[in-house]
């Protein structure tokens, strides 16, 4: 619509009559910090075959920035609405939360809209060290015992602070719990499969490592 704006969707999820009371509402602003403006270098772009989304950000009057994700369900299920997808994804995210997974911090959620953190980096685009390696495994051995079985790929679509591995897809990718027994070693191929395409190379002594954090999760042994 040609009068969209990213200040009536903050307005709507925080029920507020004002930007500044939506921002403080909603949590974006550090304490101390006053809202200047609020701006996007675009509007809603394809996120996935679920999604549409928008990045943009929060510019104080010190001058400082702060990068947020506004996501919208485009997926119908049989019988089911946005709303009631939303909130598949949302129980997801919050058993890998509980389960030590990293994922983007979650500020609001309403009528099909997720607002959230903005995560900066692709995995693929940052260093993958061993320490990320092993972050893989036990993200890999722990969807394994939660009996989540994604597709090949889902791996690709993870991404980084920096220097850790953040889940940011809940959808159909990902899929729901308790859909296999967790009792192989099929994620552990499809984190290898995902490394190979990416061209990382892994010593043996790293793919032992990478393994046993593997086993450690999927047995809640850690």
């Amino acid at each position: 619509m040609s009068n969209w704006s990213i200040e009536q969707e903050l307005l709507s999820l925080s029920h507020t009559g004002s930007m500044e009371e939506a921002v403080v509402s909603l949590g974006l602003l550090p304490v101390g910090e006053t809202l200047n403006s609020v701006r996007s270098e675009q509007g809603w772009i394809i996120g996935g075959e679920e999604t549409f989304q928008v990045a943009f950000w929060i510019e104080t009057m010190s001058g400082q920035r702060y990068k947020y994700l506004l996501k919208a369900c485009t997926t119908f299920g049989a019988f089911r609405g946005v709303v009631a997808i939303v909130a598949e994804w949302l129980a997801r995210r919050n058993l890998l939360n509980k389960s030590g997974i990293a994922t983007p911090k979650l500020y609001a959620s309403a009528n099909g809209l997720v607002l959230e953190e903005f995560i900066p980096y692709p995995l693929a685009n940052i260093q993958i060290t061993d320490a990320i390696l092993v972050d893989l495994a036990y993200l890999a051995g722990t969807l394994s015992r939660l009996g989540f079985s994604p597709v090949d790929g889902v791996f690709g679509d993870l991404r980084s602070h920096g220097d850790d591995v953040v889940v940011v897809d809940f959808g159909e990718d990902l899929g729901p719990p308790n859909a296999s027994s967790g009792k192989d070693d099929h994620l552990f191929s499809l984190i290898l499969g995902q490394l190979k395409r990416w061209e990382i190379d892994i010593s043996p002594d790293t793919l032992n490592n990478m393994r046993a954090h593997f086993q450690s999760a999927q047995n809640n042994t850690l």
